[in-house]
């Protein structure tokens, strides 16, 4: 049993592939994400064969008081536990998604996460009619936190050989949007097993993949690097307005 509130902020344990609330913490009942789901994402030719359930997903986590500063602003904190292995030949990984446009703007909704334990790597790519524009592969450890700019679609990918846990906040009214990433068979990059990365011929993309550490955002909008993410949003919720009003702060 691993202790995570530490890089958490929330009393939550790791039980093997499981997370759990400590005594007096309940968490939200998990929505999974099962081999079925991944029919449409995967490398071409790849065998759909791995765990029945790959990856859970706890929506809207944490004490009352604090779900309820957050449902103020809009504002959503999750947890997502993703297996180690494989499915086929590619570590297991999200679906993948974008984000819509917020009404009104011509920007789409940002995200940010957090990886509280294990390893990840993070593919955002940025497309236009198939022809890849700009993407990247982001690989974060524990404490460190990835910024999803507006206009990335994205995927996470669990290159380690332990369960990843990691955090996200997002404004919570809108929908991802999964049909572009199952229309190409996922998204731009392929990572299989041993680390190798394969391009997604679907995609109009230089191949010249290589591995980037996070970016500096944090800074700009104040935001504590060092700090749990579900602390500093219970506690500042306002450093997250980026998040729902990206138009303030994104060209």
């Amino acid at each position: 049993m691993i202790d995570l509130e530490e890089k958490c902020g929330l009393p939550i344990l790791l039980n093997g592939e499981v997370i759990k609330g400590k005594e007096g913490f309940e968490l939200p009942e998990p929505d999974f994400r099962r081999l079925e789901d991944f029919r449409k994402v995967l490398m071409p030719g790849s065998e759909l064969a791995g765990p029945e359930i790959a990856y859970s997903m706890f929506r809207g986590v944490g004490f009352p008081e604090g779900l309820k500063k957050l449902g103020e602003r809009n504002l959503r904190y999750d947890i997502t536990v993703a297996l180690d292995g494989t499915i086929g030949q590619e570590y297991i990984k999200t679906v993948g998604h974008y984000h819509p446009f917020k009404v009104r703007t011509k920007v789409t909704f940002p995200e940010i996460y957090e990886v509280i334990f294990g390893k990840a790597h993070y593919l955002i790519q940025k497309v236009e009619d198939a022809k890849v524009v700009d993407y990247k592969i982001i690989e974060a450890n524990p404490g460190d936190k990835v910024l999803i700019p507006p206009g990335y679609g994205h995927i996470t990918i669990n290159p380690g050989t332990e369960t990843l846990v990691m955090a996200n906040v997002t404004d919570s009214t809108f929908k991802s949007i999964y049909k572009p990433l199952e229309k190409l068979s996922g998204g731009c990059i392929y990572e299989l097993l041993g680390g190798e990365f394969v391009k997604n011929k679907n995609y109009e993309i230089p191949f010249e993949p290589k591995i980037s550490q996070p970016e500096e955002f944090q800074s700009k909008f104040d935001i504590d690097s060092a700090k749990p993410l579900y602390q500093q949003v219970v506690e500042n919720p306002e450093k997250f307005d980026l998040l729902v009003n990206p138009e303030k702060y994104f060209q």
